[in-house]
């Protein structure tokens, strides 16, 4: 049996801050992920929405950043469902209400992440593209 090494020793004498770390570190790991591939305007739709707290915002208003999108990168190909599916399949938004009371929040996961690239980014994190 191979003696036990100084990461198992660490984890065995302090569980609950091993799997603290460990949560940290996969959380920052998706995040960075996220932040890879996330559009400027999307950047900018969880800033907006992180404004409006609890009520969020019309989906109509925040097509905005959607038309926004479109006229930057001119790919008239991509569609409202696929600009705002990436931030749904996310978890950093979430629709509510329907019709013309549909209605579009910021998650907890999306709060998380702008803190995130706030902080891991504070100079560059509104610079992306698009």
């Amino acid at each position: 049996m191979q003696p036990e090494s100084e990461l198992e020793s660490y984890i065995r004498d302090n569980p609950q801050e091993a799997i603290k770390t460990i949560i940290r570190f996969s959380r920052g790991y998706r995040f960075e992920r996220i932040f890879n591939i996330i559009y400027g305007t999307q950047i900018n739709i969880l800033l907006h929405l992180s404004s409006k707290g609890e009520l969020g915002d019309k989906y109509i208003n925040v097509m905005y950043y959607y038309n926004e999108y479109i006229g930057r990168s001119r790919l008239y190909s991509v569609k409202p469902e696929d600009y705002f599916g990436f931030l749904l399949s996310m978890q950093m938004i979430e629709f509510f209400g329907e019709g013309t009371n549909l209605s579009i929040r910021i998650t907890p996961e999306g709060i998380d992440f702008i803190s995130y690239i706030r902080s891991e980014y504070p100079a560059t994190f509104k610079n992306k593209p698009f």
